[in-house]
């Protein structure tokens, strides 16, 4: 299963948790692909005056585009789904998870300003 969206998000980045989070990870260092805490993924997109960010959600088998990630993190998904949002807590796109500990993994177009997102669910 996957879903995909576009959207072009304020301030150029895009929360994944299963629900909002208070511990939100540290922006640093600055040129990381994401970043992460336990209960929040932060990863970059393009910047909302350039145009629209590609967020593609699915299972890892479905999304995989046949590269490594460039960057997977364990996120806590008790509530059995994984959500996509904006600054504004606006939900982008959201897919359930059929575990309490998820494995999120993130291919990105471009390392530093990407127009497509890939997230990957295992």
């Amino acid at each position: 299963m996957k879903r995909s969206v576009s959207t072009s998000p304020i301030n150029s980045i895009l929360f994944i948790e299963d629900r909002p989070a208070s511990n939100i990870p540290v922006v640093d260092p600055p040129t990381a692909p994401a970043w992460a805490t336990p209960d929040c993924i932060i990863v970059k997109a393009y910047p909302e005056q350039d145009g629209p960010t590609d967020v593609l959600l699915g299972d890892h088998t479905d999304v995989d585009p046949g590269r490594p990630p460039d960057f997977t993190s364990m996120l806590r998904t008790p509530g059995g789904r994984v959500l996509v949002r904006d600054v504004l807590d606006e939900v982008v796109v959201t897919m359930p998870s059929a575990r309490d500990l998820t494995r999120i993994s993130i291919w990105l177009s471009h390392p530093e300003w990407p127009d497509k997102v890939i997230i990957g669910l295992d």
